[in-house]
């Protein structure tokens, strides 16, 4: 495991853990997905596709089962950080295409994913994103030594069932989201690992 702990690791670890499930089996070499899984896992990280699934989990903070956190240290200050928080024109390099009118009360969508009102704003300190269907996106920063710590919190609605249009194949719901309705399952981990790691790359930038 001890190889999984650094950034990059972490990132190379969810891109193939994503990429596996669509992994197309050849059945003169493997009978069944599973074991393709468990060669990939320990042919790469010499741990099975259990404690992978689980690394999936503990890479990022899982508080109650529907909520997520995920930080990263920079040294710049948050005031310097926080137009890659809220501004559309920034929020393209290291997120998604977004609309807002950034007011609390303001529509937003994040193109081909989610859309909402934006429930609060700190200037220079948070920005919640409250969606539709339920559920809500923070993104937030605070100064830490010298830099900062920017964190972002995703919590996901109770009810909410992955749609058809979120996946590529014909998993039922329990093996897309593994907690159950309302829990997030690894195409979102991996999502918000990418796209923090991006928005880390940038601040080196500024």
């Amino acid at each position: 495991m001890e190889t999984l702990t650094n950034q990059k690791a972490t990132r190379q670890y969810f891109d193939n853990l994503v990429q596996s499930d669509r992994l197309e089996v050849d059945d003169d070499n493997c009978k069944t997905l599973e074991i393709a899984k468990n060669y990939l896992a320990q042919s790469q990280y010499g741990i099975s596709w259990s404690d992978l699934k689980q690394f999936c989990q503990d890479a990022a903070v899982i508080e109650p089962s529907n909520t997520m956190r995920l930080s990263r240290s920079v040294e710049i200050t948050p005031t310097e950080v926080w137009p890659f928080l809220v501004e559309p024109d920034n929020l393209i390099r290291w997120h998604i295409p977004t609309v807002m009118e950034f007011v609390v009360g303001g529509r937003f969508e994040f193109k081909n994913a989610w859309a909402g009102t934006i429930g609060a704003i700190e200037e220079d300190r948070l920005v919640r994103f409250d969606a539709d269907e339920g559920g809500c996106t923070t993104f937030s920063v605070k100064r830490k030594d010298q830099g900062s710590q920017i964190v972002i919190t995703d919590v996901m609605a109770p009810q909410f069932r992955i749609t058809k249009e979120l996946i590529s194949n014909k998993k039922t719901i329990q093996e897309n989201q593994p907690g159950g309705v309302g829990t997030h399952w690894s195409g979102v981990l991996s999502g918000w690992h990418c796209a923090i790691d991006e928005l880390v790359n940038l601040m080196e930038w500024v």
